[in-house]
């Protein structure tokens, strides 16, 4: 009897040593290899980040600017001048300025206009066939 108490005490005690070794190295787990590779990765990338070209933002987010649609209305071609095209109620040609951006191109039914970013198209909106009769 007294030889089963102290089996029974020791397993539990042997149990128990498993258990916290366990949890212990769950604990002070050290970084596997792959670990180690990928931390390294990471810090390389930190450390190229801040050498990056970097030299500010284009604008400030946070101050109030005023958008401004732009409305194409009427595009005018004619045999003896340049194509026109109707912008927010104003004649524009090519190379024109219209609210900062500049008119690259006028097709027939298309007006190609770019800023200082990129390139962008008005689109005319075909309302019906007219024609002036001389």
């Amino acid at each position: 009897m007294k030889n089963k108490k102290l089996f029974i005490i020791s397993f539990i005690i042997m149990i128990s040593l498993v258990y916290v070794t366990i949890m212990l190295g769950r604990i002070f787990r050290k970084p596997l290899s792959k670990d180690k590779d990928l931390s390294a990765e990471v810090l390389s990338l930190k450390r190229s980040a801040r050498r990056s070209s970097f030299k500010g933002w284009a604008s400030n987010p946070f101050t109030h600017q005023e958008i401004r649609l732009l409305v194409l209305s009427g595009i005018m071609f004619s045999d003896n001048s340049p194509a026109s095209a109707v912008i927010n109620n104003e004649i524009y040609g090519v190379g024109d300025t219209v609210e900062g951006n500049k008119i690259i191109e006028i097709k027939e039914d298309q007006v190609i206009l770019s800023d200082t970013s990129h390139t962008f198209t008005l689109f005319a909106t075909p309302i019906g066939d007219v024609s002036i009769e001389p």
